[in-house]
């Protein structure tokens, strides 16, 4: 009995640990649709990314291969995104340490998918001509937006 009373103290004290596991701490480039698909199975566990992630290129369709991580503690960038719409499948990443920055693609309007984030370093978006509004960032507690010209909104 003490034997299984040890090893349920020990599971629960390491629980933690073992969900949120961090990865790749040189960061991370997604180019094409079949890397963000594979992105479970090759890096499983993954669910928090200590390195800068960039997605780019007119080659990614969506991010539902992504929908794993919970926290990137780096700077983010998406751009010439031609083929992204929204941000879904980023439902569950609740912080960005560093940076969101969102450059040439244009069919993005709102933030839809960005709705569990929490705290984002800050927010740089350039030439994104459809971008209409922030729907999605409402559970931000606060950001340091940069749109064009340095422009701060609480």
């Amino acid at each position: 009995m003490k034997k299984l009373i040890t090893l349920f103290c020990v599971y629960f004290f390491f629980l933690p640990f073992i969900k949120a596991q961090s990865c790749l701490p040189g960061g991370i480039t997604f180019t094409y649709q079949y890397e963000i698909d594979n992105f479970a199975s090759n890096y499983p566990g993954c669910t928090e990314i200590d390195g800068p992630v960039t997605i780019q290129g007119p080659y990614v369709y969506n991010l539902q291969g992504l929908s794993v991580l919970t926290r990137i503690s780096n700077d983010v960038t998406i751009g010439v995104a031609l083929n992204l719409s929204d941000f879904s499948g980023l439902h569950n990443l609740q912080e960005i340490d560093g940076y969101l920055f969102i450059h040439n693609s244009p069919k993005f309007v709102d933030f839809t998918g960005l709705n569990a984030l929490r705290r984002v370093g800050s927010i740089n978006i350039q030439n994104n001509d459809s971008l209409r509004n922030f729907i999605g960032l409402e559970n931000l507690t606060g950001l340091l937006l940069r749109q064009k010209k340095p422009k701060l909104i609480c």
